[in-house]
């Protein structure tokens, strides 16, 4: 049974999910006052006092749960990112090294601490800036999240979802501020998936976002049409996706689609990783692929944070010109670097081996080279692709040409095939 101090924590959990940080934090305080005072409560309350812009009150906070649970990685995170907002950068930099010695190695803190030393370098590509009403809005790069954002400001997207840290609470508060969202938050249920711990989802309309969160972790549940994803691709999804783990999502959807020349680049999702079958969550083969494209974010190249039925879906098209549009109103840079990546042809063997394609004039597929995005493709059959000036589809596989003379079959397991993706 709750004690009344427990029941008071958990009720100003409530009311700041419920965008009343000031009743929030008289429900802490009277905790606190009972003699409870545990870190992750004290995390709440630093966060409250942020949504009233309570700064002082909310380092007080932090430096508390750090003081109560040493071992307590996330309030050293917030901390110093707070710090490091407000300039204090040798103070940011000294609780860094703090959390380092409780957990040495810890791959959030280190970033951090290396984005201090390069005089906030690496900190500045940590967001993607949208024009919006009122100056520029700094958009966190957690996953696709940029992308997501603009999907809701096209009308698209009705309830954001991602996986974040505690660290990374202010950037969302400061987001829903500025757009006037609601954000609701909810922790990621003991022995699921992934590191992350809290599920954060943003929207408009704070009873969506709870019963979407009621439902998230549910048997088969299939969040599809509260995220805003078209019917006919959420049915799709799970009937020949989820319970076929033993192909690539973007080749199934290639064998759904009619009409495989001079695809919508707007619905190309070779780069997007999210929701593939469970082997494309291997972390170690991930990591690779952004080492080899050290000047591209992988996780925004994608325009729709969903997958397609197929590559002429009606009702994914439309949407995805909705995003295009707005895309281009708001973040002009960023879409004309998606037209560029995701407007050509890829080569394609499962998710971390393809090569991508630059077309040119004539008959059959004619290329230049191998560009970005670089995949984890065998070199031998990279070597192949190279050494050849024209793809052809034939019935037989993936022909070779140079020269006007036919090189050869482009082999590999699984057989490649070609996602005629075009920005025209």
């Amino acid at each position: 049974m709750k004690t009344k101090a427990e029941a008071l924590v958990a009720r100003g959990a409530a009311r700041f999910n419920a965008g009343r940080p000031r009743e929030a934090l008289a429900a802490f305080d009277a905790a606190f006052s009972l003699g409870f005072d545990r870190a992750d409560a004290r995390c709440f309350a630093a966060h409250a006092h942020l949504a009233v812009g309570e700064i002082p009150e909310a380092v007080a906070a932090f430096e508390a749960a750090i003081r109560l649970d040493p071992g307590h990685l996330p309030a050293y995170l917030d901390l110093a990112g707070l710090l490091h907002r407000g300039g204090r950068l040798l103070e940011a930099a000294k609780t860094l090294r703090a959390a380092l010695k409780e957990a040495p190695g810890h791959e959030g803190a280190l970033r951090l601490l290396a984005e201090l030393k390069t005089g906030g370098g690496s900190a500045a590509k940590s967001f993607v800036e949208l024009a919006v009403p009122g100056g520029p809005l700094r958009v966190p790069r957690l996953g696709n999240l940029p992308i997501e954002v603009i999907a809701l400001l096209a009308g698209v997207k009705p309830v954001i979802h991602c996986w974040a840290g505690e660290a990374d609470l202010p950037a969302f508060d400061e987001l829903c501020r500025r757009l006037r969202l609601e954000r609701f938050v909810f922790p990621r249920p003991a022995g699921s998936r992934g590191a992350e711990r809290l599920g954060v989802l943003i929207g408009r309309d704070a009873a969506s976002l709870k019963r979407t969160a009621r439902m998230w972790d549910g048997e088969r549940f299939n969040p599809g049409r509260s995220l805003g994803y078209p019917p006919c691709c959420t049915r799709w999804y799970y009937s020949h996706v989820v319970d076929k783990k033993d192909d690539d999502l973007v080749r199934s959807i290639l064998r759904h689609t009619r009409g495989r020349t001079a695809l919508p680049f707007l619905l190309n999702d070779a780069f997007y990783f999210y929701s593939r079958v469970p082997s494309v969550q291997s972390g170690a083969r991930r990591q690779k692929l952004f080492a080899r494209n050290p000047d591209l974010d992988l996780d925004l190249l994608n325009l729709i944070p969903w997958h397609p039925c197929s590559y002429r879906c009606a009702p994914s098209l439309a949407k995805a010109r909705r995003i295009w549009k707005t895309a281009l109103k708001v973040a002009p840079g960023l879409a004309q670097a998606l037209r560029a990546c995701l407007g050509r042809p890829v080569v394609f063997w499962d998710w971390s081996r393809f090569a991508v394609l630059r077309r040119r004039p004539g008959p059959g597929l004619s290329y230049a080279a191998v560009e970005p995005p670089f995949s984890l493709l065998e070199p031998r059959l990279l070597a192949r692709l190279e050494g050849a000036d024209r793809v052809q589809v034939t019935p037989a596989g993936l022909e070779l040409w140079k020269g006007g003379r036919r090189v050869g079959l482009l082999g590999g397991k699984p057989a490649p095939v070609l996602l005629d993706f075009t920005a025209e």
